[in-house]
């Protein structure tokens, strides 16, 4: 849990990190968006780190969200699904928590996520 702490922290400074296993990736955004390319499989989860994330935002996945309010106390954005093509998250304000699994090589990914 640590580890996923020091991914948001790296957000308060302008940065982003991403912690890659086997077939699972996760990563923290803070009042920004993440665009994944189209062509992704698997399950995303989207959750607030603390307090209020506002103005949330999923598109082109399978349960998409807009301008939505999450909560470190409910689990909304738990086990969607990437639907083939460009999906975005974004958040207004406040710090959200990614964690996708992919079925394919998500490593071929990884650049264009970074760009």
């Amino acid at each position: 849990y640590g580890n996923i702490q020091l991914l948001d922290w790296l957000t308060t400074h302008g940065a982003q990190g991403f912690l890659a296993g086997e077939k699972t990736v996760i990563t923290a955004l803070r009042n920004s968006a993440l665009e994944f390319p189209a062509g992704m499989e698997g399950y995303l989860s989207v959750f607030c780190n603390s307090g209020t994330a506002e103005g949330v935002t999923l598109e082109g996945l399978k349960f998409p969200l807009e301008n939505a309010v999450l909560t470190g106390s409910f689990p909304l954005g738990v086990s969607n699904e990437f639907t083939g093509v460009n999906a975005r998250i974004s958040v207004d304000n406040g710090s959200l928590i990614l964690i996708w699994a992919d079925k394919g090589d998500f490593y071929t990914c990884l650049p264009k996520l970074w760009a």
